[in-house]
């Protein structure tokens, strides 16, 4: 009786102990070094070992990470984990006991003779289902441990992997935020973070010196403060709209006012962050500097503009009238001077396609472009497409043939869809060969009507593949004479296909031709 109450004592110190060790580790606040020095000693004292060791797996290594009594001597030791108990507890995942280590063939009997060891007890600790490491209490007396032991422990490796669990998972948090603040810090754009009522808490180096204030100035600013007095109203409105679940986030110009006074052009793009209540806590705002950007674009406005009108218009006029000199209506000139104005006519006629396409490509671009999509004859179109082009295909000696084609209409823009022809018309002349033919066919392709212009040229060169609907691109054969033309003509010939609906690709053999084909949605 005496003896059951002695042995009823010992287990409730044992576990009053117990939970004494786990209210100190939770108390740790995420120390994890401090938490395994803690359990190396204390496990020490509850079996009446003569060491504990806590082992971490690195590797291919055991590495000795706490340790107390002889074996704290033994701290940074690395021991191989094959050949280990150590190491087979981990690879088992399972607890393993040593009652004798000179008999036993699964221990390291160097490393135990080592630290004067003869018998141990190994217990996993994991994070989530894996093993990572172990705790492990040794003994210079043979089976120093039973099965009581292997319960006490086993809650103690489970309060220890819950510390690594927490550990890792808070290393992983100041990771992340790190990189975060990091991040901020170095970006080449403005960024900052905004209080839901607009305040800067957070701002970094590139804003400061893109508004002019030092860090603590800005920081003091409502958002409002330094924002032009005109944008206001669409920013606060736009902050309510977020704020109140309308979206999460958005993108839009503005403008703030530097230091100095003077208005800075910006391009915004802002995130609201939320807790898993849903509850606003902050915005993620960048903000790029566009104030030369739009002084360039500006720039390329007033070009357009003086393109368009200064230049067009006389060029037109002087293109015509060097066509009608080419064409003796004034009379008959001098030979010598009749090859001056014919040269001067192409190089004319060059300038106009190029003033051209480039004023397609700005339209284009800057939306601008209106298309009038309506129901259209292909049969009869396709030989008003030859008609037209035939007499440029002969300069080359190349003739246009009509091919197969559907009784069908599609929904076009009639003048587009001739400009998209004849763009692919003229390429494939000017790249076949003297005597060769140029084919133009449709066909039918589910719902869509396909167009397909086939030439017998050199093919396109492989490294050109990915690049010949880019603007200024253009390839030229090994066997092909120099090609006049802008490199912008099948940029615009794709982009007037993908405004119609449809799409454009091409199929093409060294030495045997392509062929370029685009669908358009059939009536």
């Amino acid at each position: 009786m005496a003896e059951s109450i002695i042995k009823t004592g010992i287990e409730q110190q044992r576990l009053s102990q117990i939970v004494a060790i786990q209210r100190d580790v939770a108390h740790a606040h995420h120390d994890l070094q401090f938490a395994m020095n803690l359990i190396a000693v204390r496990t020490r004292d509850l079996t009446d070992a003569d060491s504990s060791v806590i082992e971490i797996l690195e590797g291919d290594e055991m590495v000795y990470r706490a340790a107390s009594g002889r074996a704290s001597a033994f701290i940074g030791m690395r021991i191989p984990a094959k050949g280990s108990l150590s190491g087979l507890c981990v690879k088992e995942n399972t607890v393993l006991r040593c009652d004798d280590a000179e008999t036993d063939d699964r221990v390291d009997k160097a490393a135990c003779r080592k630290i004067g060891v003869t018998s141990m007890l190994v217990l996993p600790l994991k994070r989530g289902k894996q093993a990572i490491g172990v705790l492990k209490v040794l003994s210079s007396r043979k089976a120093a441990f039973n099965e009581q032991h292997v319960v006490m422990l086993e809650i103690l490796a489970g309060v220890l992997s819950a510390a690594f669990s927490d550990a890792l998972a808070n290393a992983a948090l100041r990771e992340r935020e790190e990189l975060f603040r990091s991040s901020m810090e170095h970006s080449p754009l403005g960024m900052a973070l905004v209080t839901p009522d607009g305040r800067w808490f957070k701002v970094n180096k590139a804003l400061c010196r893109l508004l002019g204030y030092a860090e603590h100035e800005l920081e003091k600013h409502d958002f409002r403060e330094v924002t032009h007095p005109e944008d206001i109203p669409s920013c606060s409105r736009l902050l309510l709209q977020m704020l109140e679940g309308g979206m999460s986030d958005h993108e839009f110009q503005k403008r703030y006012l530097h230091k100095n006074g003077e208005p800075v052009w910006v391009q915004v793009y802002v995130s609201l962050v939320r807790n898993s209540e849903q509850k606003p806590l902050y915005f993620i705002v960048q903000i790029e500097d566009i104030t030369a950007r739009l002084r360039v674009e500006k720039l390329k406005n007033e070009f357009i503009s003086v393109v368009s009108h200064e230049l067009r218009t006389p060029l037109t006029s002087i293109h015509s009238s060097l066509g009608l000199l080419t064409n003796n209506v004034a009379g008959d000139l001098p030979e010598e001077a009749n090859e001056l104005v014919a040269v001067a006519y192409r190089n004319s006629q060059r300038l106009v396609l190029l003033i051209n396409d480039i004023l397609d490509i700005e339209k284009i671009e800057s939306g601008t472009m209106t298309l009038r999509l309506e129901p259209l004859s292909v049969g009869g179109f396709l030989r008003s497409a030859i008609d037209m082009n035939r007499a440029y295909a002969r300069k080359y000696g190349v003739k246009l043939v009509l091919g197969e084609t559907v009784d069908a209409e599609v929904f076009a823009d009639a003048d587009r869809l001739m400009q998209v022809v004849t763009n692919l018309l003229s390429n494939a002349a000017k790249f076949s060969p003297e005597g060769g033919e140029v084919t133009l066919r449709t066909m039918r392709d589910n719902q869509c009507i396909r167009f397909e212009v086939e030439d017998t040229g050199c093919g396109i060169p492989e490294q050109f593949h990915a690049h010949i609907f880019d603007k200024f691109t253009q390839s030229d054969g090994s066997n092909t004479r120099k090609h006049e033309g802008t490199g912008l003509g099948l940029n615009i010939t794709k982009q007037l296909v993908e405004m119609m609906g449809g799409s454009i690709g091409f199929t093409t053999a060294e030495d045997k031709g392509t062929t370029f084909h685009f669908t358009l949605p059939g009536v």
